[in-house]
């Protein structure tokens, strides 16, 4: 899967450490995922894994200095539910993992800014979709 996002503070501070005048403009990421359901319909738990490179645009807000950054992230072990509350094809799901940054932890200098990336971050998931199967 492919998503762009803008990024708020708290998920910037759960980043990075000492980012308070970094402002991440967007998130860009491509991501490929596996899921294992206690159950062969494709309902109820499950526990996955999700990885990929994700590329970041930070501004240094004081000296207004931009620069692209790229992480690769793998989120293992990754626990859900899916529920399928209007039938057989519609869905809800959500779920929580654990990330962690495979990518350099040294410190970045932006501008003003001095961050350092975060080893790991809980990220919690939400997803609405649809199959056409059972």
């Amino acid at each position: 899967m492919y998503w762009t996002v803008p990024v708020g503070e708290g998920i910037r501070d759960a980043i990075f450490q000492n980012a308070s005048n970094i402002q991440i403009d967007r998130n860009f990421s491509f991501e490929i995922f596996g899921n294992v359901y206690l159950s062969k319909n494709r309902k109820g738990f499950y526990a996955g894994f999700l990885a990929g490179p994700e590329w970041l645009d930070l501004t240094d807000l004081p000296s207004g200095e931009q620069t692209r950054i790229r992480k690769t992230y793998m989120v293992m072990p990754k626990i859900g539910f899916r529920w399928f509350p209007f039938g057989k094809y519609f869905f809800l799901d959500g779920g929580y993992g654990l990330a962690w940054n495979l990518s350099s932890l040294d410190p970045l200098v932006l501008g003003e800014s001095h961050i350092t990336p975060n080893q790991t971050l809980g990220i919690p998931f939400f997803s609405m979709g649809f199959r056409w199967n059972e």
